[in-house]
């Protein structure tokens, strides 16, 4: 879903009038490019990389018709209203039919979006590694965006960056509001085919499988949330130490200014 990413976010495209932004409208650039890109892979002339050649032409519809829907909702811009959608029609609705259509497709886009945004609910050394990863390739935009004169976008100066607050910030207003309503899909017990025993016993196992999985993915994302929100404190702490430090080297040079035995004569 992120084929040819360039490195640089959609503002940059945007602010640069860049030809990817004057060919998609400003409108979800970046994912509009992926999709095109990985259709031209498919459909390269020489047939190698076209591993949907068998479809109908009925059924590959529906597939370009799902990859390129499944792509565009990865724009970050927009996740606010996938998410709702999906609480409203499936994850707060326990009669919802999954396997409708527009249901799937809706439990795919949340699934695909989590995957997208989801280091933070992997294991602390590889969040930590993914995450210095990510900032580098905002820091670079940034010195780019420096370099043409642009306005420097957020979380892209290098200089003005704290990693701990802007991953406590990352998984607070978008991983979490993402993963949560997820999370609580996979932990809903599912509904047994019938009252048969053998039924009943084996939609009790799948229940305890999903929501055992669904934990995890919490539970890790809040222990990362909380090692992020130590490292800032020891910051924040380090911080307000060099600045009473330098407070009152301040008032003791004034003090010293202030003395008889330091005052010059008249």
């Amino acid at each position: 879903h992120d084929f040819r990413h360039p490195g640089v976010n959609q503002t940059f495209l945007i602010n640069s009038q860049h030809e990817l932004a004057l060919l998609y409208n400003d409108s979800s650039v970046l994912e509009n490019f992926h999709v095109s890109e990985t259709f031209r892979v498919l459909w390269r002339p020489d047939g190698m990389t076209n591993i949907v050649s068998n479809l109908t032409t009925e059924e590959l519809r529906i597939f370009r018709g799902q990859m390129i829907k499944l792509i565009l909702s990865t724009d970050l811009a927009h996740s606010f209203e996938y998410v709702s959608k999906f609480k409203a029609k499936i994850g707060e609705n326990p009669n919802a039919d999954c396997k409708a259509p527009e249901n799937k497709l809706l439990i795919m886009q949340l699934i695909l979006k989590s995957a997208d945004v989801g280091h933070p609910a992997k294991t602390w050394k590889l969040h930590a590694k993914w995450s210095d990863l990510i900032m580098e390739e905002f820091f670079q935009q940034g010195d780019q965006e420096k370099e043409m004169s642009l306005p420097v976008s957020m979380l892209c100066d290098r200089g003005n960056v704290e990693l701990p607050k802007s991953q406590c910030g990352f998984i607070q207003f978008v991983v979490r509001p993402i993963f949560q309503p997820l999370a609580d899909f996979c932990n809903r017990p599912p509904t047994a085919k019938s009252d048969d025993p053998a039924d009943v016993a084996e939609a009790a196992e799948m229940a305890s499988k999903w929501a055992a999985s669904g934990t995890v993915w919490m539970d890790i994302l809040s222990e990362n949330t909380t090692r992020w929100k130590e490292m800032q404190a020891e910051s924040d702490a380090k911080k307000a130490e060099m600045e009473e430090r330098r407070m009152q080297r301040l008032t003791e040079g004034e003090e010293d200014c202030d003395s008889p035995l330091t005052a010059e004569a008249p």
